[in-house]
């Protein structure tokens, strides 16, 4: 078993924990190079990283960014998230990668609410929006040469000699021809 340490980082992905002083996890993290020893700060200020880094314990290393994110989140799920009242962990995400599962409060909902008010498009915008909508009535005419468009030019009609099943030239090449189901070849009689 390798002790690894901030001088001897772990090579590739690996899947950290910080410990309390009895030893049980308070917190699960996924990481390459130094992640597990640097700070991992909250909003109010507080900082997750154990004053006593040999608290810092690598659980698995060497592992591709999949596998670290899969077991970093069975980790969490395992001893489960104070937040939500199933664990022990301090974790605010279900692991992995962003804040997915991140759960909110009452109040963290209304201070975001207030942040994101007035950030939608401006009332000009939403005018201009409606405006081009309701001209946006497409004639016959612009309905036809849409379409015509949007077909390109004509396909190639051709037929299966194997089947005389007909259709466009490159889904006939594909599905027929030397890949028609009524072809017999040697190699499916047990010839080859």
């Amino acid at each position: 078993m390798t002790i690894y340490t901030r001088q001897n980082p772990p090579i590739g992905f690996y899947v950290y924990a910080y410990l309390r002083e009895d030893g049980t996890p308070y917190y699960i993290g996924k990481g390459e190079k130094l992640r597990a020893w640097k700070p991992h700060r909250r909003r109010n200020g507080t900082d997750l990283l154990p004053k006593h880094k040999d608290r810092i314990v690598i659980l698995y290393d060497n592992l591709t960014e999949l596998w670290s994110i899969v077991l970093e989140r069975k980790l969490i799920r395992w001893y489960g998230r104070k937040d939500l009242g199933t664990g022990i962990l301090v974790n605010l995400t279900e692991g992995g990668e962003g804040a997915t599962g991140r759960s909110f409060t009452d109040l963290q909902k209304a201070v975001i609410r207030e942040i994101m008010k007035g950030r939608g498009p401006s009332e000009k915008t939403r005018e201009a929006v409606s405006l081009a909508r309701k001209g946006a009535k497409d004639t016959n005419e612009t309905r036809e040469k849409k379409r015509l468009a949007h077909l390109g030019k004509p396909k190639k009609i051709v037929s299966c000699p194997h089947c005389n099943v007909s259709g466009g030239e490159a889904a006939m090449y594909r599905w027929h021809f030397t890949n028609c189901k009524k072809v017999i070849l040697p190699q499916s009689v047990g010839y080859l």
